[in-house]
């Protein structure tokens, strides 16, 4: 019998990605984790996976002992102001799409930088300098990560590349 003191969003979310990632780290597991080139096609979801679980489970349990959100009552500007939060999802897919093509022509790494900066500014609301400053850092995070340390190319653009 559920708890009157239950978040519903927090548990359904928290459960469903529990199992999600449940189920990645099963499939992950039968293909090569690690092999002599390097990362096989199973290194990547089962580190993703490994991380999403216990914070998904964490979700489930903050869910089961957080009480539901009233309902406050809104006046109509934080309604308008606020909105569904589908525009913001939408715009996010529609930047999604538009970096993969910029990816191609620029550059892995000047496409991600467009899509973290266009995602932090736009969708997260964040000042500008401080978007310029953490997309521009996770973009280092990520040539760091893949191109010197596991040594695998990003695609390159007219920018070079190796």
């Amino acid at each position: 019998m559920p708890s009157q003191n239950m978040s519903p969003g927090d548990v359904i979310s928290g459960g469903l990605l529990s199992l999600l990632s449940i189920y990645i780290i099963s499939m992950s597991l039968s293909w090569t984790i690690v092999s002599d080139a390097g990362p096989g096609p199973g290194f990547f979801p089962l580190l993703y996976s490994l991380v999403m679980l216990p914070v998904a489970l964490l979700l489930l349990l903050r869910g089961m002992r957080r009480p539901a959100p009233l309902s406050p009552v809104a006046d109509d500007d934080d309604v308008e102001e606020k909105g569904s939060g589908v525009p913001m999802a939408l715009a996010t897919w529609l930047a999604l799409a538009i970096s993969v093509p910029l990816m191609s022509a620029f550059g892995f790494l000047c496409g991600f930088l467009a899509l973290c900066l266009f995602m932090t500014k736009v969708v997260f609301g964040r000042p500008l300098l401080g978007s310029a400053v953490a997309s521009v850092c996770i973009t280092v995070g990520i040539y760091v990560v893949f191109q010197l340390l596991l040594e695998i190319d990003l695609p390159a653009g007219i920018f070079g590349g190796r």
